[in-house]
């Protein structure tokens, strides 16, 4: 993760691989997800007013207000809730909640899940 103090962004290994390239319009401006952060019971709603501006086939771009900028460190975990998903989820064989339950798609291998945590 990089920040980047004069353009209120924060870069974000993630991209297009992992997100999907696919994106919405407001107010003109694309928004490929939304900034979420981790809570012990799971992530929270979305962070109003900060969302991924632009990616790359890596790296996402995040927009983000001083408060949020300050308070996101270089190595912290986020969550980002893409507009879209269906690339991303044929693309893997399985998640693991922050439950820690597994959960299989269709494409996923018995080998999988069989292995241990």
């Amino acid at each position: 993760m990089a920040k980047h103090k004069e353009r209120s962004e924060i870069v974000i290994y993630g991209g297009a691989v992992h997100l999907s390239k696919e994106m919405l319009f407001r107010n003109e401006q694309a928004i490929y997800g939304y900034l979420s952060m981790l809570e012990r019971s799971g992530w929270s709603s979305p962070l109003e007013g900060f969302f991924v501006s632009s990616l790359t086939q890596e790296h996402w771009i995040i927009k983000v207000t001083l408060s949020i900028f300050e308070k996101v460190q270089v190595g912290d975990l986020v969550c980002i809730l893409p507009v879209h998903s269906c690339l991303v989820v044929s693309a893997l064989e399985g998640y693991v909640t922050t439950h820690s339950e597994k959960v299989k798609t269709l494409r996923s291998r018995d080998s999988l899940f069989s292995r241990s945590a």
